[in-house]
């Protein structure tokens, strides 16, 4: 089974919420979604907020302002892999994405070179869509 992507992730949630409110959803391919920016202001209490723009050849208009709030990484319990040979922590991004059922690009994180030991610090890149912050990952023994 693949993980879901981040970007199919938040479509989902935004159309959960617009069923709920009787609207019709949208769809994910019908749009450029934007780099996620933190947020504190009035226009909502979320932490976060993107702009869902549309293609061209969508049959939306107009520009779609989504506030919503990120997982903080320091909140996962556990994260562990297995190292391996691998050198940098983009070489264990399969094993991160199977452990928290999400598909992370190397963009959404901060590489960095793995300790010989571990643990290792995670840290999600300003432009993550899901997550924010940093947990250290331990490795199976």
């Amino acid at each position: 089974m693949s993980n879901i992507t981040m970007k199919d992730k938040i479509f989902a949630v935004y159309n959960a919420q617009r069923v709920a409110d009787s609207k019709p959803t949208v769809l994910a391919n019908d749009f450029v979604v934007g780099v996620p920016a933190d947020y504190n202001g009035p226009s909502s209490p979320k932490d976060t907020r993107i702009y869902l723009t549309p293609i061209a050849a969508s049959s939306s208009v107009g520009r779609i302002t989504l506030y919503y709030d990120r997982i903080d990484l320091v909140d996962i319990i556990t994260l562990a892999i297995t190292k391996g040979a691998a050198i940098m922590i983009s070489d264990v991004l399969d094993q991160i994405n199977d452990e928290l059922g999400i598909e992370l690009a190397t963009t959404d994180i901060v590489d960095a070179a793995l300790p010989p030991d571990g643990p290792f610090t995670l840290t999600a890149s300003a432009a993550n869509l899901l997550y924010k912050g940093s947990c250290s990952v331990a490795y199976n023994p």
